[in-house]
């Protein structure tokens, strides 16, 4: 993963060339950056809100219209989700010596909670949608897209 990635200078970058209006996910992406990595809730919280905005941003005509602002928003939100899932990993395993029952069932709905966010990787229509053209083909463009969005799939699978 791009260190980058979750970082406000990356999208501000990203943003400025491609011009693209900003939607606040800038300052949600700073926001991020000044939490303590030991402070979980607080992360969480963020993760979530950068998730919300670039969720919002890649459903924009806008958006949709430059490939390399899809790409990024893509890899931002598995990124984010990501490292949502981590964080929640490391609370889990905190807990086990409080409660390893609790924590077990935790790690367990975690990981369901990883798989159907996989399965959802594959099967999220929307995507697929705008690897077509009008006619129903689909371009290099479009295709190479969607080529590289299965290699982060297939790697992150494989790291299994």
């Amino acid at each position: 993963m791009d260190p980058k990635i979750l970082t406000e200078n990356g999208w501000k970058a990203v943003a400025q060339k491609s011009k693209i209006k900003d939607n606040g996910l800038q300052r949600a992406l700073a926001a991020y950056e000044r939490i303590d990595d030991d402070e979980h809730e607080d992360r969480l919280k963020a993760i979530a809100t950068v998730n919300q905005l670039a969720g919002s941003l890649g459903r924009s005509k806008e958006v949709a219209a430059v490939p390399a602002v899809v790409n990024y928003l893509d890899d931002l939100l598995s990124a984010a989700e990501s490292a949502g899932f981590r964080r929640r990993w490391r609370e889990l395993q905190g807990e086990f010596v409080d409660d390893p029952q609790r924590a077990v069932r935790g790690a367990g709905d975690l990981s369901r909670e990883i798989l159907q966010a996989l399965a959802d990787t594959i099967a999220d229509a929307e995507r697929i949608d705008r690897w077509k053209a009008e006619d129903g083909t689909s371009g290099t463009e479009d295709l190479r897209v969607a080529l590289r969005q299965y290699r982060t799939l297939v790697d992150r699978l494989l790291e299994l």
